[in-house]
């Protein structure tokens, strides 16, 4: 049994990290991080001139080695590595961040939730914050998937892990905020920390959204007008 940093007990196929993720509680209550495993068989049984042939019997285990090759669109050769894995998280993460702080914004200065933010688009046009924008909804879709496919066909193609999710450089980190080592570890927990709140966060609008058909904002000025009696109303309906 581990016992990471904080004091918690992780799982033991955990136990084998020297050098524990930034964030690590060792929480991961269904396996997914446990090493993939293979059976190795032997070769069944051929011999045309035998009234059953025996299947090969196992001899032996194999366990698949994570790493990162020069091939764009699947990188990592073990896609239930820890290293797959905690990329997914931050850049999911990341994602989560900024959707989060999106629709609370949108709802904030146009009043529309975010989940009816793409039906005022198809019916009114284009717009971003109530500004009309000069390209049609179907132009801006191609500009994201050319913009976005090509920032991910360039990572991709970066073997070092430590680069694929923290590049920084001019473009990535213009006020040198990640050149102290000891303050770039800070800030890339703090960036795990905020990630997982806001990935949960943005599952909660979603829930939401879901069931009362109203955005982030509406939602919580309703739950504090009388929280008791909406959250049955929420769950009864």
């Amino acid at each position: 049994m581990r016992i990471d940093s904080y004091g918690s007990r992780g799982p033991n196929h955990l136990s084998g990290l020297t050098d524990p993720w930034l964030g690590d509680r060792g929480f991961d209550p269904l396996g997914l991080g446990k090493p993939a495993e293979y059976l190795q068989f032997d070769y069944d049984s051929l011999d045309q001139n035998l009234a059953k042939n025996v299947a090969g019997e196992v001899i032996g285990t194999r366990f698949e080695t994570s790493e990162v090759n020069p091939t764009p669109f699947q990188p990592y050769s073990e896609v239930f590595g820890l290293q797959r894995f905690r990329e997914c998280e931050v850049i999911h993460g990341r994602w989560a961040m900024l959707a989060t702080l999106g629709a609370i914004a949108v709802e904030a200065l146009t009043g529309i939730p975010w989940q009816d933010a793409g039906k005022v688009e198809l019916i009114e046009g284009a717009s971003y914050l109530g500004q009309k924008l000069p390209f049609s909804l179907t132009t801006l879709i191609w500009i994201e998937v050319i913009l976005v496919g090509y920032i991910e066909f360039q990572r991709n193609a970066e073997l070092d892990p430590e680069k694929r999710l923290y590049p920084g450089g001019k473009y990535f980190d213009p006020l040198g905020l990640a050149s102290d080592p000891e303050k770039r570890l800070k800030l890339q927990l703090a960036e795990i920390k905020h990630s997982r709140l806001a990935m949960v966060a943005f599952l909660g609008f979603a829930i939401q959204a879901a069931a009362t058909g109203k955005g982030p904002l509406n939602n919580a000025a309703a739950f504090l007008s009388d929280p008791s009696n909406n959250i049955f109303k929420t769950f009864s309906s």
